[in-house]
């Protein structure tokens, strides 16, 4: 057990619970110990924690923190994937089409490694597998695959700070009435079904 989260008696003697939000916690100290699969689970874990928490500020009505709160449990029963809510970032324009292309990459492989049997092995290319002498130089190169991509997680997710920072910054563009009525799905939805009213 790494005790990544913290159990504590809160002011009044109740007792709770806590997690430190840290990428070195979650998962480079998994990656060092050589556990790659547990460590790019964490790094989706906690790209997809940045990516709601994205939603809950451009969304902070009482009544939408209810609603992400129910998209928040099915994503835990169901197969709603942190790419839908992705989506809705992007359609609002919070998050721009490079960065969404470059989370969807970087779960594209996450599920390589963690519904794969070969693990981070699958990350190399078969075409490369010719090329390889021996198991040192297999298992050098599957590290250095998941290497780069958990530091492409990393970057991912400093990004998405960046955008939440960005958020506040732009109180006229993302808090605005227009930003809510300039949605691109009423175009879509009138496009699709010309006869349905829709504001």
């Amino acid at each position: 057990m790494m005790s990544r989260v913290k159990f504590h008696n809160s002011s009044d003697g109740s007792a709770g619970t806590s997690i430190s939000i840290s990428w070195k916690d979650f998962v480079n100290n998994p990656f060092d110990a050589g556990y790659y699969a547990e460590a790019f689970a964490s790094a989706d874990a906690l790209i997809d924690k940045e990516i709601e928490s994205l939603l809950r500020q451009i969304y902070h009505d009482s009544k939408c923190q209810d609603l992400i709160n129910e998209l928040h449990y099915l994503r835990s029963k169901t197969n709603l994937q942190g790419l839908v809510i992705l989506d809705i970032l992007k359609s609002k324009t919070v998050i721009k089409e490079a960065l969404y292309q470059r989370v969807i990459n970087f779960k594209k492989a996450r599920n390589l490694v963690l519904h794969e049997i070969q693990r981070e092995y699958a990350l190399i290319p078969l075409q490369d597998h010719k090329k390889i002498k021996n198991q040192e130089e297999f298992d050098e190169i599957a590290k250095n695959y998941i290497t780069g991509l958990l530091g492409e997680g990393e970057k991912i997710f400093q990004d998405l700070s960046k955008v939440s920072s960005s958020i506040y910054q732009k109180e006229e563009q993302f808090f605005s009435h227009d930003f809510y009525q300039k949605n691109p799905r009423i175009k879509q939805i009138k496009k699709r079904y010309p006869s349905m009213s829709i504001k």
